[in-house]
C-alpha cells in the first residue's frame, strides 16, 4: 500500500512458494527503507530470508530471495549508519546475535547471552553506531543493554526473575490465611458442642477415659505440622528469593537439578517423619504436638495400637485432610467414639491423658 494525497492505495499484491505452500506475506515480513532501495525480510518456519526491492510482479521467485540465519522466537531489523541489521534470538546457545549487510553477504558482528528472550526491540541512536536492545524474558523482566559495534557498553536489568509479584507470598497467605482459621474456628465451636450433647469417655474393660477435644486435637496437629513442614518450609523461603527463570535458563540442567534436589529432600523428610510418627503413636501414642497439648493415640482396648495401624491412621490422613482437615473434623463430629476415617480403618482412638497418664503406662 501507498499513501498518495491523503489516501492508502493498493501498489502490489505478491505471494511465494516456499515448498508447495502459497501465501500471502503478513506477520512474518519486515521492511526497511534506506537511501530509496527497499530491503525486504520474511521468516518462513524457522528461517529469515531477504531480498533487495519489490517483486516486478504478483508472482515472486523464491531463488532472489537470500537466506540469512535460523533465527528463534524474537527478531528485529533496523538500520544502524544506513546500513540494514538483523538482530534474532539464536535457536541452538540462546544468544542475542547481530548480522550486518556487507555488500551482498550479511556477516554476524554482535552476539549477547545466553539469554531468555520472549521479545525483543532495537532502537538505533542517530549516527553515532549505538544502539539499544530491550529484551523481554517474561512480563515483568526486561534488560536494557546498551551497544556500539560489537561491544556491550552497559546493561540493566528491571524487573525480578521471580515470575510473581513482589510480597507474592505474602498475598498468598492473605488470600488462603482465613481458609486455615476457618477449620479451627470450627473444632472449637464443635468441641463446646461435642461436650454438652455427646458421650466424652471410651470405655474399655474396666478403664474410661475421656477422648480428647477437636480444640486440642487441631492444635496438636498445627504443632506436628510445623515439625512435618518446617523444613520445606524454610526451603520455599530460600528458594523463592533465588527462583529466577532467566538464571536456570542460563545456567541449564545444573541449577535446575539443584532444584529437583531440594524439593526431593523435602519429600524424603515428609516420608521420615511419616513413618517416625506412627512408630512413636504406635509405642507411646504420641506425636510432638500431641505430647504437647497432652492427648494420646491408643487402641480401642486403650493399649498401645502398635506401628502398622498407627501407620494405616497417618497414612489415611489424605482423606481427613481434605479442605484443610474439615472433613476430619466432621466425621470426628458425627461419629460414635469421635473417631477420624484413619481411627476407623486403625481401630484407634484419641484420648485425653491430662489427669490419667499413669495409665498410659501400664
Amino acid at each position: 500500500m501507498v499513501f498518495v494525497e491523503d489516501a492508502w492505495q493498493r501498489k502490489l499484491a505478491f505471494t511465494l512458494d516456499f515448498e508447495g505452500i502459497r501465501g500471502r506475506i503478513r506477520c512474518n515480513l519486515q521492511v526497511l527503507s534506506s537511501e530509496g532501495k527497499l530491503h525486504l525480510f520474511l521468516k518462513f518456519g524457522r528461517t529469515l530470508y531477504y531480498r533487495e526491492g519489490l517483486p516486478p510482479a504478483e508472482a515472486d521467485d523464491r531463488d532472489v530471495w537470500q537466506p540469512i540465519a535460523e533465527v528463534g522466537t524474537g527478531w528485529v531489523v533496523v538500520l544502524i549508519d544506513g546500513v540494514p541489521v538483523v538482530f534474532h534470538r539464536g535457536t541452538r546457545d540462546s544468544k542475542i546475535v547481530g548480522l550486518r549487510l556487507a555488500g551482498k553477504t550479511w556477516k554476524p558482528f554482535f552476539r549477547y547471552g545466553p539469554i531468555m528472550t520472549s521479545e525483543l526491540g532495537v532502537y538505533p541512536f542517530g549516527h553515532s553506531g549505538r544502539f539499544a536492545i530491550l529484551v523481554q524474558s517474561f512480563p515483568g523482566s526486561l534488560r536494557l543493554v546498551r551497544g556500539e559495534g560489537a561491544r556491550v557498553i552497559k546493561e540493566a536489568r528491571y524487573g525480578g526473575g521471580f515470575p510473581f509479584p513482589r510480597h507474592f507470598m505474602a498475598m498468598m497467605l492473605g488470600f488462603y490465611g482465613p481458609t486455615f482459621i476457618l477449620p479451627l474456628i470450627l473444632a472449637i465451636v464443635l468441641s463446646g458442642f461435642m461436650r454438652r450433647h455427646r458421650i466424652c469417655e471410651h470405655k474399655a474393660e474396666s478403664i474410661s477415659m475421656p477422648f480428647a477435644s477437636l480444640t486440642r486435637r487441631a492444635l496438636a496437629q498445627i504443632a506436628d505440622f510445623l515439625v512435618l513442614g518446617a523444613p520445606v518450609l524454610v526451603g520455599i523461603f530460600l528458594m523463592v528469593p533465588s527462583f529466577d527463570m532467566e538464571k536456570m535458563f542460563i545456567s541449564g540442567p545444573g541449577h535446575i537439578l539443584a532444584g529437583f534436589g531440594l524439593i526431593m529432600s523435602q519429600l524424603l523428610w515428609v516420608v521420615i517423619c511419616l513413618f517416625v510418627f506412627s512408630f512413636l503413636e504406635g509405642k507411646w501414642g504420641v506425636t510432638p504436638g500431641k505430647w504437647t497439648v497432652g492427648i494420646r493415640v491408643l487402641g480401642t482396648d486403650l493399649r498401645p495400637c502398635g506401628f502398622g495401624r498407627a501407620l494405616v491412621r497417618n497414612l489415611l490422613k489424605f482423606i481427613d485432610g481434605f479442605f484443610n482437615f474439615m472433613i476430619g473434623i466432621l466425621v470426628v463430629a458425627l461419629s460414635e467414639n469421635w473417631q477420624r476415617v484413619g481411627d476407623m480403618a486403625a481401630r484407634t482412638v484419641v484420648i485425653d491423658v491430662r489427669r490419667e497418664i499413669t495409665l498410659l503406662l501400664r
